[in-house]
């Protein structure tokens, strides 16, 4: 028979740092926004852990990232990488005031 080996060579890409977009934004109550997270180097893999510095603010998606608004106030958003536990923000402003369209006529 013929025989032959082979070497297989695993590299561990850690994640260096995370980027979340919007690094701001302002909400009503009960409305929802969904953050984004991005890691470098862009070909490490990586899923987010996402926390509210306050609750009361808002809530977020353990997993995806999706901020509901709770009360008026502000939190911190953060996004941490399961590899590397690299992290970056964004600020939730919660505004209780009515958004407002102002429509304008031709007069």
């Amino acid at each position: 028979g013929v025989y032959g080996s082979c070497t297989i060579s695993v590299t561990y890409m850690a994640v260096t740092s995370v980027s979340v977009t919007p690094k701001q934004k302002t909400l009503s109550i009960n409305e929802t926004t969904t953050l984004h997270a991005t890691v470098t180097p862009s070909c490490a893999s990586s899923s987010f852990i996402w926390t509210s510095s306050d609750n009361s603010v808002a809530t977020v998606g353990t997993y995806t990232g999706i901020v509901t608004a709770k009360s008026e106030g502000t939190t911190t958003i953060e996004a941490t990488s399961v590899n590397g536990g690299k992290t970056d923000t964004c600020t939730i402003t919660v505004d209780s005031r009515e958004k407002v369209i102002v429509k304008k006529d031709g007069h």
